[in-house]
């Protein structure tokens, strides 16, 4: 249960904090932010005033990133969901704003994902956003064949 909580707590804040990363926390990312987590009714309050201390300032997300990242160390899938929440969110007022890159950028660093996951993860949900070469993404050289190999 302890877990729980620490990564209940974590995942607010976290998300409060992106969404003030580019200086305006808009409805869009608090309806998205509690559609995404489905926060029980009778938990709003809390959950809400845990929100709105921490989207006071986008500085001082990296101990509760560093919280999560120490519970799901051993299940990398679970991080690379929650930044990708994180990226829903993010987009939910039309686009990925610059500071929010860069934001999830650090918070993906602190989360032990390469690069190459970072992008895409960036990809899916900000397509337009990533430069990145959809190779490099997949871990591939562009002069790969799309011819399927045959086992022997």
């Amino acid at each position: 249960e302890a877990r729980q909580v620490i990564f209940a707590t974590a995942l607010v804040v976290l998300a409060a904090k992106l969404a003030k990363a580019d200086g305006v926390v808009s409805r869009e990312e608090i309806v998205k932010f509690k559609s995404i987590f489905n926060i029980p009714e009778s938990e709003i309050s809390s959950v809400g005033a845990i929100f709105d201390e921490a989207k006071a300032t986008a500085d001082g997300f990296e101990p509760y990133a560093e919280q999560v990242a120490k519970l799901f160390r051993s299940t990398p899938a679970v991080l690379e969901n929650l930044v990708g929440a994180l990226f829903e969110i993010a987009k939910s007022d039309g686009w990925v704003h610059e500071a929010e890159l860069r934001y999830l950028r650090k918070v993906s660093g602190i989360f032990g994902l390469d690069s190459n996951t970072f992008e895409r993860i960036s990809a899916q949900f900000a397509p337009g956003d990533s430069e990145t070469d959809p190779y490099s993404i997949l871990g591939m050289s562009s002069d790969a064949s799309d011819r399927p190999r045959r086992h022997s």
